[in-house]
């Protein structure tokens, strides 16, 4: 944070993302989220701490929002969760229904839709696997 505080200008803007710890993916996956992993992802980020985060380093928040929920991996953990053998959990699992998830979404307009409106909500209440912070230099 200090070398972009360092070289960002006053009133510059920084826009990143990062794994929501709040996620509603978190809460079925459990101890297999794998959103969090090192070197990548080290820290646990939730709406409230990312916005304590830029505030102690001398941003505003613009906007802080949630977005996205992967339901091949949903679905897989379900899955797990009621299968006694928990080794089922593999990624390979959860890619295919995940893509196919995408295609529909992308190909039909009613489903774009809900899409955008599940969003919302995964917004609202913070649970969407993605943080996407916008901050502004103060």
């Amino acid at each position: 944070m200090s070398l972009i505080n360092h070289k960002l200008q006053e009133k510059g803007l920084v826009y990143c993302t990062t794994p929501n710890f709040n996620s509603l993916l978190r809460n079925f996956e459990k101890n297999k989220f794998m959103m969090i992993a090192y070197p990548e992802h080290i820290s646990f980020y939730t709406k409230h701490s990312i916005k304590y985060l830029g505030m102690k380093n001398n941003f505003k928040s613009l906007k802080i929002k949630t977005t996205g929920l992967d339901l091949g991996r949903m679905i897989t953990s379900i899955k797990s969760n009621k299968n006694e053998d928990k080794s089922t959990y593999r990624k390979r699992d959860f890619g295919d229904v995940s893509d196919n998830v995408r295609q529909i979404a992308n190909s039909n307009i009613l489903v774009s839709f809900v899409k955008v409106i599940i969003n919302y909500f995964l917004s609202i209440f913070g649970k969407g696997d993605t943080l996407k912070i916008y901050w502004v230099k103060k």
